[in-house]
């Protein structure tokens, strides 16, 4: 079964449906929870989702939601003298959460990856440095990257930047559009507003939707399942000879 769409007002199906169904709010006496507030509280659950992934994943395997119609990367321009690139939004007008790998077009056409160096970890030269030439490092800094050492040509989309960015969220219109991630985690799509709703009218079933969120201690639950599934996405596992027999289930 294909993972469950937004809104299903005919079958019941949808997330929208669900939520209701799991804070009682799909009755005539259940309270309001409004269409407005649902998908609020849906996107702010994709947008941890997506965060809580990208932790996880590290810089080796950023986490992309599929429903955007292209690639997380930024083309910005290159301006001789100029050594900070403020990046805040892509072509599409997706926030920018964090930035993997930059890469530099020289004039001659070729390619060179750039160098992070964290700012507070070196000398200030490079700042009182006049001198220009081809950037090799850069450090994240505020909504931008700054070049560690300005650069002695202009080029249109010379900057390649490889980046997380926020989800394709849901508006209140929406019927069959379908999260943008795993299927085996569209429930926490559900479960997480379903918690903070019951948290704030003080029903009994938020204890439930709390301990499937974040374990009984808080360091289990789905949180904690995505953390553990993207941690080890795309790793080869280390082979051990044994003379064990292997056992398959």
């Amino acid at each position: 079964m294909s993972l469950i769409q937004f809104s299903d007002t005919t079958n019941k199906q949808g997330i929208v449906q669900a939520i209701r169904r799991r804070t009682g709010t799909n009755t005539a006496s259940g309270g309001s929870y409004p269409i407005e507030d649902i998908t609020l509280d849906v996107n702010m659950a994709l947008s941890n989702f997506l965060i809580i992934a990208n932790e996880a994943a590290g810089k080796n395997q950023p986490v992309d939601d599929t429903n955007h119609i292209d690639y997380p990367v930024i083309y910005a321009d290159v301006f001789s003298g100029e050594q900070d690139v403020v990046i805040t939004l892509d072509a599409n007008g997706n926030q920018i959460q964090n930035i993997y790998k930059v890469i530099l077009t020289k004039l001659d056409g070729t390619k060179q990856v750039l160098r992070q160096i964290d700012i507070t970890d070196t000398d200030d030269s490079f700042l009182l440095d006049s001198t220009s030439g081809i950037p090799e490092t850069f450090d994240l800094s505020a909504n931008g990257i700054f070049l560690h050492q300005k650069p002695n040509f202009s080029l249109v989309g010379a900057l390649e930047i490889w980046t997380s960015r926020g989800g394709s969220y849901f508006t209140a219109a929406d019927t069959t559009k379908k999260p943008g991630i795993p299927e085996r985690f569209g429930e926490y799509l559900i479960l997480r507003p379903s918690y903070f709703y019951c948290l704030e009218k003080g029903k009994e079933q938020a204890g439930a939707y709390r301990e499937a969120l974040y374990g009984r201690d808080g360091r289990g639950g789905m949180e904690a399942q995505i953390r553990a599934f993207y941690a080890k996405r795309d790793k080869v596992d280390e082979m051990v000879i044994t003379s064990e027999p292997v056992y398959s289930i």
